[in-house]
């Protein structure tokens, strides 16, 4: 079993890496789109191309979608890092516990008592960042636990992160 804290403190830290780790390709896209499109907008005006202002707007309509799903992920993400962070204890940390029992990765929030069950058969990926680490479970599910020595040796030591990229 491992014991281990993440300090409401570092909100913005931890925020701006599941950001990152959750809207890297759609703000690739973004930063791709909208500049084409702006271009192809302008020749078309320039030259009265039918085909340059088609191929901009389907740049630009690219480009509007994948700004539209960043704000909305961004406002899902901070909403659920506030309801996380609401029940830290009196020095503004969020204490948990990890412990494995029959391939089943337990993590448990001390402050609010509430259990959350991982088998590792679930587990598609993970990956790390300075803070975080990223469990990618299911299609959907992201787990988050802290990135640190103790917690990487823990999950290395029960075969969890076994195979997985």
């Amino acid at each position: 079993m491992v014991r281990y804290s993440r300090n409401a403190g570092k909100f913005g830290g931890y925020l701006k890496e599941i950001f990152n780790y959750v809207c890297k390709v759609y703000v690739i896209l973004a930063v791709l789109f909208l500049p084409l499109a702006i271009y192809c907008i302008v020749i078309s005006c320039i030259t009265k191309d039918k085909e340059a202002f088609i191929m901009g707007g389907s740049a630009a309509a690219i480009a509007v979608l994948s700004i539209v799903v960043i704000l909305q992920r961004y406002l899902v993400i901070k909403k659920a890092l506030k309801m996380s962070f609401k029940n830290v204890d009196l020095q503004g940390n969020l204490n948990y516990t990890l412990e494995v029992i029959d391939e089943t990765l337990i993590i448990t929030c001390l402050n609010t008592g509430e259990v959350n069950k991982i088998r590792k058969n679930d587990i598609k990926k993970f990956a790390y960042a300075k803070n975080s680490i990223f469990i990618r479970v299911g299609v959907t599910g992201l787990v988050t636990l802290q990135n640190d020595k103790e917690v990487r040796d823990f999950l290395k030591n029960n075969n969890m992160i076994a195979n997985k990229k």
